[in-house]
């Protein structure tokens, strides 16, 4: 089902902060001070309890000459490291200045449990926050959520209209077993079955295969239409997700996703595949390849996609990771005055290429 909430821009899924919430100041801490392409940029800030305060996002000019500022987000906090608000800006480059759009609220239970997240948009004529969308959620004894409502707020009625529901149900132990989204029906005034996905697990505890229903109101009957199958390594590392659809009583290959590791178990790659019915084989669609420390943080990003010409993957771009007192080979180079280094991708490894001597991502000479 598709959700009820999009995000304005996406900025690669990055999480906020690595190794905050073990430290007490972000003098010592290890966070990620920003994300950089060929033509973007993410930068953040954080407060002394490394929670982040700011994501500012840019975009290269046209002769990447400089970066310009395309949107930032501006996070407030409980005493307890909670999210309450975020607040979302654009750049207006008429007035060289930051114009609010958007705003999310949090509210928690007494367990940090989220119970709502509302966004607003902020309207310039009046200067205040209209109400947009909201969801609330309900929690078992275990903190897992059991109900989550979605509403949008209907100006005309002057308050929020139910539209969707999910329910979870678990076993004994909490696993999840199925979850079912609703549509709410106003003229019965009553919730209606959409979807539905069951889950089997293996004797490990992992996912090995997830099927999605629909429901048929007519018949009143759930009828599959997909199903995921996944595979893994005896560490548990999710190996391949296999993506079927149900046509005519057969189950259709749709689309399958590979994952390598290295030996700390840090993912190396990401490789997307669709399945062709005239050749009847997997053909590549994108790829990901991440290239990480040797303590584990990342690095380098590098993004492919598949071309039928030369039947091969094809570099789209390379995004690279820095952090706050934490210097990588990379993050000296980078910041160093002296002439510029370049970085090359090499059998799975990073290396810095630097008035003709190759480093190290630890910043040792390799010869």
């Amino acid at each position: 089902m598709k959700k009820l909430f999009t995000i304005i821009i996406s900025v690669l899924g990055i999480a906020p902060s690595l190794m905050a919430n073990e430290l007490n100041t972000t003098e010592d801490a290890i966070l990620l001070d920003s994300i950089v392409s060929d033509d973007s940029k993410i930068v953040f800030t954080y407060d002394g309890s490394g929670n982040k305060l700011s994501q500012t996002n840019y975009v290269s000019t046209l002769n990447n000459s400089s970066w310009m500022c395309v949107l930032k987000d501006v996070y407030t906090y409980d005493v307890n490291g909670n999210m309450l608000t975020d607040i979302v800006s654009i750049w207006d480059d008429k007035s060289q200045t930051w114009s609010i759009t958007d705003k999310r609220k949090y509210t928690y239970d007494s367990e940090g449990n989220e119970l709502s997240f509302t966004t607003y948009n902020w309207s310039k004529n009046t200067n205040i926050w209209i109400c947009s969308q909201r969801k609330e959620s309900v929690y078992n004894s275990d903190s897992k959520p059991v109900i989550q409502i979605y509403y949008i707020w209907e100006s005309s009625k002057n308050a929020w209209c139910a539209q969707t529901k999910n329910e979870y149900d678990y076993d004994l132990n909490n696993v999840l077993l199925s979850d079912t989204s609703f549509i709410w029906h106003s003229k019965s005034n009553a919730w209606n079955y959409y979807e539905k996905n069951e889950y089997i697990y293996d004797s490990n505890g992992n996912e090995v295969s997830r099927e999605a229903y629909l429901w048929n109101a007519e018949a009143q009957i759930w009828e599959v239409f997909s199903k995921n199958e996944y595979a893994y390594d005896f560490k548990g590392n999710i190996l391949t997700e296999t993506t079927f659809n149900r046509i005519n009583n057969a189950w259709i290959n749709q689309k399958e996703e590979k994952y390598t590791y290295d030996e700390n178990d840090n993912r190396l790659s990401t490789s997307v595949y669709e399945w062709d019915a005239k050749s009847k084989s997997w053909v590549g669609n994108y790829k990901y390849e991440y290239v990480y420390d040797v303590i584990g943080y990342k690095l380098m990003e590098a993004s492919y996609s598949w071309r039928t010409d030369i039947n091969d993957w094809k570099l789209n771009s390379k995004t690279y990771y820095y952090y706050h007192n934490y210097n990588t080979a990379l993050n000296q180079l980078e910041d160093s005055h002296e002439p510029k280094s370049t970085k090359l991708l090499r059998d799975g490894q990073l290396y810095i290429l630097r008035e003709g001597k190759t480093y190290s991502v630890t910043g040792q000479e390799v010869k």
